[in-house]
């Protein structure tokens, strides 16, 4: 006879309280952070929208610093400008579509166009407004880019300026096409926070236009998830670069002051004797033209500092040592740490020497990861500028239509790389292996693949080609390792056995 299986009575599940602190007011006491207490600096509560902890004044007052710190801080401006020079260095619009003799006639087109395609003329370009794009969303925050034509229609492009986007302060647009809307520092918002149009300010901020986002766009990296504009890179470092400024400017003022010190004169009155006076008259000289006289000499700069002694005279000779070795010390790791806010490495950009190959391989690592975060914000801005002068050109017949005229890939600089012999090797070994594809090699190297596949097709089709004319027998010709490439596989000698000498 079969057991009986057990029958289970479901218990029903426990009730909590889902009322906080049920026991009475005890809040705060899992995490210390979550406590207030005196031992600490208080800080402003910061659980508002961001444009509400950030507001039109203080987003202005990163961007005005951010200036000011580029325009008096080499160290800062010169990393600045190596990152938007490694960033847009190669910029080459590649065509993907179906149709290849399309492809090439806009790819001609588009790197022709590159060359006039800026309202503001020479010497800007596409790749000046590439390098400027990167310049602003470090120094200012972000930069607008605006989609405009010529009366004949052929397509420009405009750059913005940040401190030209803006508004008086959160409020609700009154009139015109995107009236009872708000707007949020200049960015005029969909009811889900989406960008539909942008207030752009004359220089003297009396009169504004708003522009539609379909003819214009911001460029930043977002920071928040609720983030309308972009703040200086520099913001978390503002105070501290600051302070460095201020105490540089300070110790150059001290070592002026100090190197026009020469003598120390210790005396009862502690100030300048009148009777030596006497010792600037002219010097007299006897019959042999000797110096009769006392000679004195003038230092260049110099000068005498009086002090008074009490009790005996005595002279000094100055003797000063600032900014010490601690002083120095301690610039250079507020220096180090500041360039953290800017996404870079302190040591790759002004002293390399100080790290070793291992350290700086990790170091050229990540600045490899920051150039290739920061071409994805310019790629982004390149499509919808291509795209825009593309659908241009179409309209007014400079190119005939393509459904697939929107398939576009970057090509951009390779790799920085700390051992160029070594990277290469495992690329040559990925490939060997099946590990990576033509693809990533040619792009890690600043190559476009399909480029490279043609190159090489063409002038193994040249070295066959004039072969053949010359009467040359390829089977015949050794070219070391790279035979293989040239030699077709029925002429190839046959293998030898294993343990079989070679012939002579």
């Amino acid at each position: 006879m079969a057991a009986k299986p057990i029958e289970f009575i479901p218990t029903k599940p426990y009730r909590f309280s889902d009322r906080r602190s049920s026991t009475g007011y005890r809040n705060d006491t899992l995490y210390q952070g979550s406590q207030r207490t005196g031992e600490r600096k208080w800080r402003p509560p910061t659980d508002r929208d961001t444009h509400q902890n950030v507001s039109n004044y203080g987003r202005r007052q990163l961007m005005t610093l951010g200036r000011a710190i580029y325009g008096n801080m080499p160290t800062i401006a010169g990393a600045i400008e190596e990152q938007a020079a490694l960033t847009a260095e190669v910029f080459i619009p590649q065509y993907y579509g179906a149709d290849k003799e399309w492809g090439t006639a806009a790819e001609d087109w588009l790197l022709n166009w590159n060359q006039i395609c800026m309202v503001e003329a020479d010497p800007y370009d596409f790749d000046t407004y590439l390098e400027q794009l990167s310049i602003s969303f470090v120094r200012d925050g972000d930069m607008g880019t605006l989609l405009t034509e010529t009366p004949e229609g052929y397509p420009q492009v405009q750059m913005v300026p940040g401190h030209r986007i803006g508004s008086v302060a959160e409020s609700i647009v009154e009139a015109g096409e995107f009236q009872n809307f708000p707007i949020v520092d200049g960015v005029i918002l969909s009811p889900q926070r989406r960008a539909i149009a942008y207030r752009i300010y004359s220089e003297d901020w009396q009169t504004f236009e708003d522009v539609s986002a379909r003819n214009m766009f911001l460029s930043f990296i977002p920071q928040w998830s609720d983030q309308v504009r972009g703040f200086s890179k520099l913001a978390s470092a503002i105070m501290d670069l600051q302070a460095f400024k201020d105490s540089r400017d300070n110790e150059l003022l001290a070592q002026i002051v100090c190197s026009g010190e020469t003598i120390h004169e210790h005396n009862d009155t502690g100030q300048f004797d009148a009777a030596k006076a006497s010792l600037l008259t002219a010097r007299t000289f006897n019959a042999s033209n000797q110096n009769t006289g006392v000679t004195v000499e003038t230092l260049e700069g110099g000068r005498y500092r009086y002090l008074r002694a009490n009790s005996g005279n005595k002279l000094e000779s100055f003797h000063y040592d600032r900014p010490g070795s601690n002083v120095m010390n301690y610039q250079e790791n507020v220096a180090r740490d500041c360039f953290r806010s800017i996404d870079w490495d302190y040591y790759f950009s002004v002293d390399p020497s100080k790290v070793g190959g291992a350290s700086l391989r990790i170091i050229i690592d990540k600045i490899n990861r920051v150039l290739s975060r920061r071409r994805r914000m310019l790629k982004k801005a390149a499509r919808r500028i291509h795209g825009y002068a593309l659908a241009k050109a179409m309209k007014i017949g400079l190119l005939p239509w393509n459904d697939d005229w929107w398939k576009w890939i970057y090509q951009t600089s390779g790799k920085l790389t700390a051992d160029a012999q070594y990277d290469s090797s495992v690329s040559v070994q990925g490939l060997a292996n099946v590990i990576v594809s033509p693809q990533r090699v040619c792009g890690e190297r600043g190559e476009y693949w399909e480029d490279v596949q043609d190159e090489w097709m063409d002038a193994q089709a040249r070295f066959q080609r004039l072969a053949k004319e010359k009467g040359v027998d390829l089977a015949q010709v050794r070219f070391g390792t790279s035979v293989a490439a040239y030699t077709p596989v029925e002429n190839m000698p046959p293998k030898k056995a294993e343990g079989e000498e070679p012939e002579e």
